[in-house]
């Protein structure tokens, strides 16, 4: 365990992750991957014209579910300001679907908020050609970046 001293908080780091002991917010970013599988999940529901509720609505198995969110790291997806659970395609999520535009090939987020991204683009075509398969919690951690930039934070 390595304790890391910045301006007035102090951060424990634990397998790459690190934590505020003051509020015990994790402090780590996490890099987020476009690839085939994600894709696939705003492909699923491109017909939706308006928006759609994501329990309701559609037929997303539980993978999907849980990592659709994740699509509004690209601006792909956002959710509609009334009814809790609505989401709707972005005229950039549009755009990625028709083919009209690549996304940074991958993100990095921190407090639920894209602090970095990938200088290669990709398009919904190449997305196609990359994994298959969902990160698994292994990955995550070794990919999770436990640098920790004050601006950040605070």
């Amino acid at each position: 365990m390595i304790h890391i001293t910045m301006g007035l908080e102090v951060f424990i780091m634990t397998n790459k992750k690190t934590y505020c002991t003051h509020c015990g917010q994790p402090t780590s970013r996490n890099k987020h991957s476009i690839a085939r599988m994600l894709s696939n999940i705003l492909m699923a529901v491109r017909h939706f014209q308006v928006p759609f509720h994501l329990q309701k609505d559609t037929s997303l198995t539980k993978n999907q579910y849980n990592n659709f969110q994740k699509l509004k790291y690209w601006g792909l997806v956002a959710k509609d300001g009334c009814p809790t659970g609505h989401w709707y395609i972005t005229l950039c999520g549009k755009r990625f679907i028709s083919g009209e535009i690549t996304i940074p090939k991958w993100v990095k987020t921190f407090n639920n908020r894209v602090v970095e991204e990938s200088k290669e683009y990709v398009s919904v075509y190449d997305c196609q050609k990359l994994s298959t398969t969902y990160k698994q919690a292994k990955e995550y951690i070794e990919d999770r970046d436990s640098h920790i930039n004050e601006k950040e934070l605070f």
